[in-house]
């Protein structure tokens, strides 16, 4: 059997694509979470006008951890892009 494992250079930019996708991500969702308490604060509401860019945000954020890692979290962002979409 013939297999491939990610070593030196390789490992840590694939590391550094997981970890950035999943903080990224995390915080558009949390921001879209955050926009359906407008009516609690002018700041929050400003967050509702957002959606579109957390979209776009989140849908990048979804193709890169998809890539990379094909956890859980892509369950989320693609939960949270419905939301925005």
């Amino acid at each position: 059997m013939i297999a491939w494992t990610d070593t030196g250079t390789i490992a840590g930019f694939r590391l550094f694509l997981i970890v950035a996708s999943a903080i990224v991500g995390g915080l558009a969702t949390f921001a879209t979470a955050l926009a359906f308490l407008g009516s609690v604060w002018w700041g929050l509401d400003w967050l509702a006008n957002l959606r579109w860019y957390f979209l776009w945000i989140l849908l990048i954020a979804a193709v890169i951890y998809s890539l990379t890692a094909r956890g859980w979290l892509l369950i989320v962002f693609v939960v949270a892009i419905g939301v925005n979409a």
